[in-house]
């Protein structure tokens, strides 16, 4: 299918394919490696719940299960958080959440408990990681876009490589309710990662926040200031369809001139723009012989008194058009076809990775293999899954596969 015109011609920002787009895409990998520990791991908790609070295979699967469900349907949730809040906030706000989920398993020390806390809370903490990851990964690269996804999601990878094995000896060690708190102290690590992972956008408001206060304080903004070398910001004028584009650079040129013009400026730029324009209309209609005034055989121009009364009626009229556009747009994807052959495999994806993560460690183990044994079917599974998701981007960014 042909892409939208210009869509691929449009060169990439100074802060995409730059080596702050691999370190956001670490971050994100190093995000999923700790809050996927137990979910990376859901076989081996699976057989302790049984073996150890002789609970039912199949309620003891309800706390994976419904990990993954809750996990889908947040997405809708962070959807709309993403359009409001900071993307670190969010990033930031699932990690905590994550790791609490985990933690209040061990307050909570049941398969009810279980099911709530790791169920609920870690599904909703990872349902507003993961769109917050492809949100990062997708703002922050343009060329290399499948390489900076798969490495991100490598950490996804990297943890079922690493952790079975370590989960299988803090069960030995500590039991489960321990390892329950082990698993949820390692888990805040993520909000390390979460720190680093922001828009471009973010930045630039703080930056321009930060100028404009040093302006009003008397200092000048000099090339100390400009920690965002190279990046662009933009300056949206009101009543106005057009862009300034404003470059930032090391130059004293760049340096000595203001960066953005506060609020109060550009309103008044575009007031004096507004005042030349009735200005120029006034003249024209002057010289049709038109001023607006009435005088003897004429009656009350057009734009009179009974025409300005709709004005207010005109207003609401043009919001609510507008507001139903807006509208209409947010849900136009739903008009595409992809969105549901994406929103299938998504879930046939999620479904056979649960199922298959349970079921491989108790299955083995019936079968008479030791549990560390069984433990390691699911690190060897991270490894080729780990492989798959490096090779893959860079053959697509390379053009030897398509998407």
């Amino acid at each position: 299918m042909a892409s939208p015109v210009g869509q691929r011609d449009v060169p990439p920002r100074p802060y995409q394919d730059s080596a702050r787009s691999w370190i956001v895409a670490v971050a994100c990998a190093w995000t999923l490696f700790w809050v996927m520990i137990l979910s990376s791991c859901s076989g081996i908790i699976f057989v302790t719940i049984v073996s150890e609070m002789g609970a039912s295979r199949e309620a003891a699967s309800w706390p994976f299960n419904l990990l993954a469900a809750v996990i889908n349907v947040s997405g809708v949730v962070a959807g709309l958080l993403l359009r409001k809040f900071p993307l670190r906030a969010v990033s930031m706000a699932g990690s905590l959440l994550t790791a609490l989920g985990v933690l209040l398993c061990a307050v909570f020390y049941d398969v009810t408990g279980i099911t709530i806390c790791f169920g609920v809370l870690c599904g909703f903490g990872q349902g507003l990681i993961f769109p917050s990851n492809d949100l990062a990964v997708n703002t922050y690269f343009k060329k290399y876009r499948a390489s900076g996804s798969g490495i991100s999601w490598a950490g996804s990878s990297l943890v079922a490589l690493v952790f079975p094995s370590v989960v299988v000896y803090l069960n030995d060690v500590y039991g489960l309710r321990g390892t329950f708190v082990v698993v949820g102290g390692l888990t805040l690590n993520a909000a390390a990662g979460s720190l680093l992972i922001h828009n471009p956008e973010d930045l630039a408001r703080q930056f321009q926040s930060t100028a404009h206060r040093r302006r009003s304080d008397g200092h000048q903004p000099g090339t100390g200031n400009r920690q965002l070398s190279g990046a662009r910001f933009y300056e949206v004028a009101p009543n106005a369809c057009e862009e300034k584009q404003l470059e930032t650079d090391d130059s004293e040129t760049a340096a000595s001139a203001p960066l953005i013009s506060t609020k109060s400026e550009v309103k008044a730029k575009y007031q004096d723009g507004n005042s030349a324009a009735r200005a120029s209309q006034h003249s024209y209609g002057a010289a049709r012989g038109d001023t607006g005034i009435p005088s003897k055989g004429k009656g009350p121009p057009e734009h009179s008194v009974a025409a300005e009364g709709d004005v207010g009626n005109n207003n609401t009229a043009g919001l609510i058009r507008k507001a139903m556009f807006a509208f209409r747009n947010e849900l136009g994807f739903l008009k595409r076809p992809i969105t549901y052959v994406i929103t299938f495999s998504s879930i046939v994806y999620a479904s056979v990775t649960v199922l298959y993560a349970v079921t491989l460690v108790d299955y083995a183990m019936g079968q008479g293999v030791p549990e560390w044994q069984a433990a390691f079917l699911l690190s060897s599974t991270g490894a080729s899954d780990i492989i798959g998701r490096l090779v893959s981007g860079q053959l697509s960014d390379r053009k030897f596969f398509q998407r």
